[in-house]
């Protein structure tokens, strides 16, 4: 079996869930989602978007924090954040021999439509 797992087992919303008695179809369907999703969140497969995080704690009634739906910033198990920087191209390239004379195509085109 892989370990894809991308987050840390939620076994919080797990226990949320089993404590209300809700199976994961339910779940999905008070959530408006799959029951597919439910089983990734559970698994730490995917996270919820804020969106969902925010109808499941109104639906256990309990703050995201509590079922597990906050990421850490110390989560060891996500990969590290890699630096913004802008690409630069320093590859050198020869010109294309089939658009020399593209510019002075253009120009012709544009004057000989300006004539009509």
């Amino acid at each position: 079996m892989k370990n894809d797992r991308k987050h840390p087992l939620n076994s919080r919303l797990h226990e949320a869930r089993v404590e209300r008695g809700l199976s994961q179809q339910q779940l999905a369907d008070l959530v408006e989602t799959t029951p597919v999703n439910i089983s990734r969140w559970e698994t730490g497969l995917h996270f919820p978007t804020p969106y969902f995080r925010q109808k499941l704690s109104k639906i256990f009634g309990k703050t995201p924090a509590d079922l597990g739906l906050v990421l850490s910033t110390s989560d060891s198990t996500s990969p590290p954040q890699q630096p913004q920087t802008a690409r630069v191209w320093t590859v050198p390239f020869t010109r294309n021999p089939f658009f020399t004379r593209r510019r002075q195509n253009a120009d012709r085109r544009r004057i000989r439509l300006s004539l009509r």
